[in-house]
């Protein structure tokens, strides 16, 4: 056999191997995705449908942040509307979770009644310097002093009603920070708030906005969304 023939014969068992991965990565994604809008139908066919009365109600709320490549985010907006109700957005994103594509970064859940306030927070306090006295010593290394503190982590506060055509509006306010650097680096803090109100149809998602943190990578951001759902007691 030349060597031409064994070149030919590598090259065509590549290409039978490239083929056979590219119908298994298919097979996977089409696994990913029914097994994605199974777990959709099931929630919805849990909600509880709405009864024509408002009162009482209770009311969840729940915020997800998101880590996503901003070409994936990008293309998806370039061919996709916002239009308040974002189930097949958020689709998206969990497909793209299950992928290894996203990152939940983090989440926080909520209940209270129709018509009353809610909060939930979630920190630990950063202690960082405001001032570096010199030692005039050879390293010129410097002493703290005058330490302040400041929370990071996540706070939601939300204002939840139940309208008489049974969506949900949310009044939302909710802070998510991050520190990561050393301790002394008071710059290295950075916070995404996100204030906002929205009209949700119950048991839906809607993409509320987007932000960044001090540790997410330069071609990534936040993306953020926010489900409602309402029962009655």
């Amino acid at each position: 056999m030349n060597r031409f023939c064994i070149h030919a014969m590598i090259l065509t068992i590549l290409t039978v191997a490239l083929a056979g991965c590219g119908r298994d990565a298919s097979k996977d994604l089409a696994r990913i995705e029914a097994d994605v809008d199974a777990r959709i139908e099931t929630r919805r066919s849990r909600s509880q449908p709405f009864t024509g009365k408002t009162d009482p109600s209770r009311i969840s709320v729940l915020i997800e942040y998101f880590e996503v490549p901003r070409v994936l985010f990008n293309d998806y907006l370039s061919e996709n509307p916002i239009n308040g109700n974002d189930d097949r957005f958020r689709r998206q994103i969990e497909i793209w979770l299950r992928t290894g594509q996203a990152k939940l970064r983090d989440m926080m859940a909520v209940q209270t009644e129709s018509g009353h306030q809610a909060k939930t927070e979630s920190f630990r306090d950063i202690l960082y310097p405001t001032e570096i006295q010199s030692t005039n010593n050879e390293n010129g290394d410097g002493m703290l002093r005058n330490f302040n503190t400041r929370k990071t982590g996540a706070i939601m506060t939300i204002d939840a009603t139940l309208t008489d055509a049974g969506a949900i509006k949310i009044i939302l306010n909710s802070s998510l920070s991050s520190h990561s650097g050393p301790p002394a680096d008071s710059s290295a803090f950075q916070q995404t708030d996100l204030s906002t109100t929205l009209i949700i149809a119950n048991g839906s998602y809607v993409f509320a906005g987007t932000g960044k943190q001090t540790d997410t990578p330069p071609d990534s951001l936040l993306a953020i969304f926010i489900r409602a759902d309402s029962f009655q007691l």
